[in-house]
């Protein structure tokens, strides 16, 4: 048509996605790879003996990696996942907070025996019988997915050891597209649910808990209800707290595919959903989308599947956060991820209630827990 200029698809979201940038205001968009900036050095100078609140400190995190397998082979099983062990060190801090950035990583390579070995060892010094398995969300890294594992499990204290399961992020906000390609393939919900049948034939193990953050939970949903790779009976009766954190879903599939994967007992014994209205990132996707994303509804008024607790961060953050990261870079949702995964109900920890019309309860941060 006149005065239309056809531009090449990847220009289009390229310039698509700043554009949308700009408008919705965040400064951290669509990524799971951006960090709060480390405290510089040059501060400390020019100062004695300064107080530490904290000492350096090392967390030990086990990777299933997966970012090298993109296709399904014609026969045959599957590869197997690249097993890392990473050392993820924390730098000094001065201030007393609950909330730590890591500032580097050691990979190390592992075999199954010694990875499996690792795992009971962490179980058995935790004394709490259970593991974690992380899967992170649109626009990560290697580096920034073990970054974001090891904040559960330092930041959060998790009672156990925790998984980061990797799949082949772009690793670039703009290819937000060939990422959904990637999070939609049954090929990583089978490496999924692999991964948990792996840690429920442990005896060490009583509890499993899984936890997804945006695109992440596209490759929970598809493992809970499709036919391929399922998870075994003793998985099902292990998998505990499933957490979906910001879910970069539709949210009438996300209802539909709740529904069907609480029928098939895969989706564990209780599932949170942590929302925030005010998710710059997921606001995006929505216009990328046309469609409201499950992460970033309003529970008081929409239509929600049964079987979940929904909890909305919407009074964390604010205007010039992208929001995205609230359930974990914030202290009160970081301790209330701390009091879920002691099984503590939404009606005894620090949430505000709010009762629908249709007799549903959502849940609410407002105020700071005394």
């Amino acid at each position: 048509q006149l005065g239309v200029i056809a531009l090449p698809t990847r220009l289009v979201t390229i310039l698509g996605f700043f554009a949308l940038f700009f408008l919705t205001g965040s400064c951290r968009m669509l990524s799971d790879s951006v960090e709060p900036p480390l405290q510089p050095t040059s501060e400390l100078q020019n100062q004695e003996a300064p107080r530490y609140a904290f000492a350096a400190s090392r967390d030990n995190v086990l990777v299933i990696n997966n970012r090298n397998v993109t296709t399904r082979p014609l026969r045959g099983d599957l590869p197997p996942s690249e097993l890392l062990q990473a050392t993820v060190n924390y730098p000094a801090v001065r201030q007393n907070t609950a909330i730590r950035q890591p500032s580097s990583i050691v990979l190390a390579p592992s075999d199954e025996s010694s990875f499996l070995a690792l795992i009971r060892e962490k179980v058995t010094r935790a004394g709490k019988a259970r593991a974690m398995v992380f899967v992170h969300g649109f626009n990560t890294n290697l580096e920034n997915a073990i970054k974001h594992g090891s904040k559960l499990q330092f930041n959060a204290k998790y009672p156990g050891p925790v998984i980061a399961f990797t799949w082949p992020s772009a690793g670039d906000f703009t290819a937000y597209y060939d990422d959904s390609l990637m999070a939609e393939k049954t090929l990583y919900a089978e490496y999924l649910s692999k991964t948990i049948n792996m840690l429920a034939a442990l005896p060490e193990i009583e509890k499993i808990d899984l936890l997804g953050h945006s695109m992440g939970n596209r490759i929970i949903l598809n493992m809970a209800t499709r036919s391929q790779g399922k998870l075994s009976t003793e998985a099902k009766n292990k998998l505990n707290e499933v957490v979906f954190a910001s879910p970069d879903v539709h949210w009438r599939v996300f209802t539909g595919a709740m529904g069907l994967g609480i029928t098939r007992n895969s989706l564990g014994n209780r599932r949170t959903v942590y929302i925030h209205r005010g998710d710059r990132a997921l606001q995006t996707s929505a216009i990328l989308n046309g469609g409201d994303r499950a992460g970033q509804i309003n529970p008081r008024v929409k239509p929600l599947p049964p079987g979940a607790d929904f909890v909305d961060l919407s009074s964390m953050g604010s205007v010039f956060s992208s929001n995205h990261f609230a359930y974990i870079d914030n202290e009160i949702s970081i301790k209330g991820i701390q009091s879920l995964v002691k099984g503590v109900a939404a009606e005894q920890r620090n949430l505000v209630r709010h009762n629908r019309t249709d007799g549903r309860k959502t849940w609410h941060f407002y105020t700071l827990p005394q």
